[in-house]
């Protein structure tokens, strides 16, 4: 096995042939963290016929202001076959003996492995890795995500918008962010559809109103004039709701973002701003959008480093941290 640095475009098109890697892996994500003053650089190793059997992108950043030394995170971890014992050992050492010459004084690795994985951890642990930090996934597989319900009150549109319309909603780090995805990143905006959620509501308590003044003298429908009565409450909050949205944000407010990432034939949520509280259930009808653009693009799995809407948690092996 050989060790060596590539270039930025050879790395990508490499990235794009692994099954396995995500965003964070490549350089895009490196256009992101730079802002912290790391420096990426592009590893592969290749065997004897020059076929790439490993890669890594690595983010170095100088430990510290007094010391001459520096710390190798590599986000998400080698993509190199894990399972492999003799494979990962050779790349290991081979990346040690790389990082001494970098002045490296600690490599930080995160294996997208679950925790169930207990001899991986224990191959890591007898070269040295020791774990720094707990991690979790979060995954929704879309053969098991079930459509939300539909909101008769809150009727919302969901689309897919440019960051120059969603700008006052989003930080700095934010923008970045997206910016850093490049071709890749696809921003989904929930909105209140104001016409559609007004009108019904409006029609909701007038043939509300129309039922109990008809029926209000008979005691066979006092059951059915509470509920009607109760119902006409949740759509009156409803209209309250819509209204202050509207008052902070105009017609049609924006109540929710989400930022997805798709890249290397994977769907991965980066970051999500929900602005209604759930009252409108924003998070749930963009996840369904999502979902629907993942089965047309044959995308089976969403995944996040945030939890979201129908994922489940799936516990990783964590962050682990070798010293040189």
């Amino acid at each position: 096995m050989k060790l060596h640095e590539i270039d930025v475009d050879k790395f990508n098109l490499l990235m794009l042939a692994e099954p396995d890697s995500t965003i964070y892996q490549s350089s895009y994500w490196a256009d992101y963290m730079i802002r912290d003053e790391y420096n990426p650089v592009f590893i592969e190793a290749t065997d004897d016929l020059g076929s790439c059997v490993g890669l890594s992108m690595f983010l170095i950043k100088k430990e510290g202001f007094l010391f001459n030394r520096y710390v190798a995170y590599a986000p998400h971890g080698y993509l190199i076959n894990y399972y492999d014992n003799d494979s990962f050992n050779q790349f290991h050492s081979q990346i040690v003996d790389y990082m001494k010459n970098k002045n490296v004084k600690k490599i930080i690795i995160e294996p997208q492995v679950s925790s169930e994985n207990r001899l991986i951890d224990e191959n890591l642990k007898k070269l040295g890795y020791r774990k720094s930090k707990d991690l979790n996934s979060y995954e929704l597989l879309l053969n098991d995500h079930e459509a939300s319900k539909l909101n008769e009150y809150g009727i919302l549109k969901i689309s897919s918008e440019d960051p120059e319309t969603v700008s006052a909603f989003l930080s700095d780090e934010e923008k970045k962010m997206y910016s850093s995805l490049d071709k890749y990143g696809r921003l989904y905006v929930a909105r209140i559809d104001s016409t559609k959620s007004k009108r019904n509501i409006t029609d909701s308590l007038y043939y509300g109103e129309q039922f109990i003044n008809s029926n209000k003298n008979d005691y066979k429908f006092n059951k059915r004039i509470a509920d009607k009565e109760e119902d006409m409450n949740s759509a009156r909050r409803y209209l309250e709701m819509i209204q202050k949205h509207e008052n902070n944000n105009g017609e049609d407010p924006i109540i929710g973002i989400i930022c997805t990432c798709f890249y290397s034939d994977k769907c991965s949520i980066m970051f999500k701003k929900i602005l209604d509280d759930g009252v409108f259930e924003a998070e749930a009808k963009i996840v369904d959008q999502i979902c629907d653009e993942c089965f047309r693009e044959k995308i089976r799995k969403i995944d996040s480093a945030i939890d979201f809407y129908g994922a489940k948690a799936i516990e990783l092996l964590g962050e682990y941290t070798y010293k040189v």
